[in-house]
């Protein structure tokens, strides 16, 4: 086997970080974008405010001028200006502008700019100065330019910044938190990756660590590792299949081949005959014996399980119809004791757990012992037991007699050993839990099988 600690992954481009940059970056993306909106509405708002100021001074301007007769209102917006300029105590710039006159006041005129629709604009130093300019006309070719800007930009600069320590802190999640959180995700993954690649390269006993965390990596890998029990355990049944056919079927494999050397050596056709009967019988007993052998390892492997639910009651019946003459043959008394008990499993497997068992039975028990057969419930679950009065079995064997090929002493009539085995197995893959005792009266066997109950 490869062992685990020996062995190196190849090295792959990682996914998570993959992706962890690719949102990281469309993160920054719409962040921007919403930053920039909000600039935008920032901007647009202040202008709205700007303009309506301005326009409420037009406003008032324009109620003062619209009392003088129309030739004085030049004369009387220039000193309006002018007043206005030397107080400046507001942001409201002005500029008056009149046929044959240089332009008074503190308004830039080459800051004004006129749209092809007419419009008026003022230009302003910076992209976050907000502006506004109104016209107010005072007779042919003459008017006053009122403007106001906001150079500060006081809020639209509070905004900027908090924006961009916005994207900067987002930034130093995106693309430094980001990578070093990926990075323990895809070194869970690698742990899990690498697990999977040292089981398949030989090593079964590679487990993928952090099964005990509660979150998705460690269902992945208590998944994983289930997987890898259940490969094992199918491994192990398949690796002890083959001990047990090595160690089992050499015996009968090295008899055959003296009843067939007997075959070829006998002086007589009587003699060749009867060598040839019994290698016949051996090779009988081999298929027996390797049938069962794979019997057991289907059963432990689960290739043969369909459950479903199955009254117990009936199973027992089933099995006791079977043995009911055998039984009355040999002076066994077979006494039934069935409840009607529900639980999941497969029906044959089941019925042949308990004709082997009742098998077991009339194979130890004497001339005029009882077998009792008995399904019922209680606290413990649903219980199947097989009893008898016979000799019953030495404690120190009772763990030795469930391994296959082992017999019990005192058995009748020929047998593989493995009937107790394959109830084992049975039990095994029902979630049965099957106990070996003496009888209720302190003879004989008692064989017991409990069953979780079937769930409503």
């Amino acid at each position: 086997m490869i062992a685990s600690s020996h062995y190196r992954a190849p090295a792959r481009a990682s996914a998570v970080a993959r992706l962890t940059l690719a949102y990281s970056a469309l993160f920054i993306v719409i962040s921007g974008l919403f930053f920039a909106g909000a600039m935008y509405l920032v901007v647009a708002k202040n202008s709205e405010r700007l303009q309506s100021l301005v326009a409420a001074d037009s406003r008032g301007l324009a109620a003062k001028l619209d009392e003088a007769p129309a030739s004085l209102r030049p004369e009387i917006g220039r000193a309006i200006v002018g007043a206005r300029v030397a107080q400046a105590k507001d942001r409201v710039q002005y500029a008056l502008v009149a046929p044959g006159e240089p332009p008074i006041g503190n308004l830039d005129l080459a800051a004004v700019r006129q749209s092809p629709t007419g419009a008026l604009r003022l230009e302003t130093p910076g992209w976050l100065s907000a502006s506004a300019i109104e016209r107010l006309d005072l007779g042919p070719d003459a008017y006053i330019l009122l403007g106001r800007t906001q150079d500060e930009a006081g809020l639209e600069r509070d905004v900027l910044a908090v924006g961009l320590l916005a994207l900067a802190l987002a930034a130093l999640i995106a693309f430094v938190i980001g990578p070093l959180v990926s990075a323990r995700l895809v070194r869970r993954v690698e742990a899990v990756n690498h697990a999977c690649e040292a089981f398949g390269a030989g090593d079964l006993s590679a487990r993928a660590p952090g099964a005990e965390v509660r979150d998705e990596f460690g269902a992945l890998a208590r998944s994983v590792n289930a997987m890898f029990e259940r490969i094992d355990t199918l491994v192990g049944g398949l690796r002890d299949v083959s001990n047990r056919a090595a160690h089992d079927l050499r015996t009968p494999i090295a008899r055959l081949q003296t009843n067939l050397e007997a075959v070829r050596s006998a002086s007589s056709l009587r003699l060749a005959r009867t060598a040839a009967e019994d290698a016949i019988a051996e090779t009988r007993a081999i298929l027996a014996t390797f049938d069962a052998l794979l019997d057991v390892a289907e059963i432990e492997a689960g290739a043969t399980l369909t459950l479903a639910p199955v009254d117990l009651a009936d199973i027992a019946h089933q099995a006791a119809a079977l043995y009911g003459p055998v039984a009355d043959e040999v002076g066994v008394r077979l006494n039934l004791d069935l409840q009607s008990v529900w639980v999941t499993g497969e029906e044959l497997l089941l019925v042949r757990v308990v004709a082997n068992l009742l098998d077991n039975a009339l194979k130890y028990c004497p001339h005029g012992a009882t077998i009792n057969l008995e399904t019922r419930r209680d606290a413990e679950g649903v219980v199947l037991t097989i009893s008898d009065n016979g000799p019953g079995v030495a404690p120190e064997l009772l763990h030795a007699i469930l391994q296959a090929r082992v017999r019990g002493p005192g058995a009748k009539g020929p047998g593989l050993g493995l009937g107790l085995a394959l109830v084992a197995a049975v039990a095994r893959r029902h979630d049965a839990a099957l106990g070996l005792m003496k009888g209720p009266e302190g003879r004989g066997l008692q064989v017991r099988l409990t069953f979780p109950p079937l769930e409503a």
